[in-house]
């Protein structure tokens, strides 16, 4: 006689698995390099005034345009990728991929030599991601996604809700799905980034021998991004602290800080997702004029 495993086993086989994974990640994250970590007290140049035949920082005048360009294309690295067509996994579905995004940036622009540790941005920044979904009633999927950016030791934690608005299977009128997310960046001491926004996807299943299908779609994006830097010394090499000058002391004031940066960014995306039985594989663009993000996914589906 065949036995049947319990729901519940089966449910913690799989978050089992997904810990196992978030784990290995977690250990093997001390050995990325760091060429690509923040230095953004570079975007800080040091009013100096000479007292005394000494020089002291007595203010800042901080690069605005630089961290808000810099921000904003961070934004669209960490943001998280959806990868996938309007329709859902289904009420029972459970999905784990692993996804890689490779973006494309301007890396002679001062802003990113200026910000990264080395000076020498890779002209593409890798990020991977470890995207768990899980499927719900009434077409509903909640979604968790781990992001790593290569060569940093920033990392992004996010959440995502997602719900297919149309969805059937009769031809030619496409399913219609839409994703909200909210993403924030972890691992760097320079820098607050959070992501929020959403997906509108079209797409056209196309079966295959009722064991595969080819699943193109195409959508909009819209993602707003918030950022502030934290505290900034522009002097890291001068151990003296501010000082509130007195009398005929001057004022030593070398740290500054990036208030709140929040913009609302609009993009286009396609792609598409074919799938054969439990495996499914996805390719995504999204294009924007500063960053065009081209990503690929390998998922199991449960």
């Amino acid at each position: 006689m065949r036995m049947r495993v319990p729901q519940i086993n089966r449910s913690l086989a799989r978050w089992t698995s997904v810990a196992a994974v978030l784990a290995v990640m977690s250990t093997a994250s001390s050995a990325v390099a760091d060429d690509n970590d923040l230095v953004l007290r570079r975007f800080g140049e040091c009013d100096f005034v000479t007292t005394g035949g000494t020089e002291q920082c007595v203010g800042v005048t901080a690069d605005e345009e630089s961290f808000r360009n810099l921000s904003r294309d961070l934004g669209y690295i960490f943001s998280p990728k959806g990868l996938s067509p309007g329709e859902t996994i289904g009420e029972v579905g459970f999905e784990l991929s692993y996804e890689l995004n490779l973006n494309v940036i301007d890396s002679d622009a001062d802003y990113w030599q200026t910000a990264v540790e080395d000076r020498d941005p890779d002209p593409v920044m890798v990020v991977s991601q470890i995207h768990v979904t899980k499927g719900l009633p009434f077409s509903f999927e909640v979604g968790a996604v781990l992001s790593h950016l290569f060569g940093s030791e920033m990392w992004a934690l996010g959440g995502e809700v997602s719900w297919a608005i149309h969805e059937d299977y009769f031809y030619p009128v496409p399913n219609l799905g839409v994703r909200g997310f909210v993403n924030n960046v972890l691992g760097s001491s320079d820098i607050n980034l959070t992501t929020a926004g959403f997906d509108l996807v079209a797409d056209w299943p196309v079966g295959i021998n009722g064991v595969a299908s080819f699943t193109p779609y195409i959508g909009y994006n819209m993602t707003a991004v918030f950022a502030s830097s934290r505290l900034l010394d522009a002097t890291p090499e001068d151990g003296t602290p501010p000082i509130e000058g007195t009398g005929n002391q001057q004022s030593s004031k070398p740290e500054f800080v990036f208030d709140n940066e929040n913009n609302v960014y609009h993009r286009w995306l396609a792609g598409f997702r074919v799938r054969f039985v439990m495996v499914n594989t996805s390719f995504e663009a999204i294009i924007a004029d500063e960053v065009q993000t081209y990503s690929l996914k390998l998922g199991l589906d449960f």
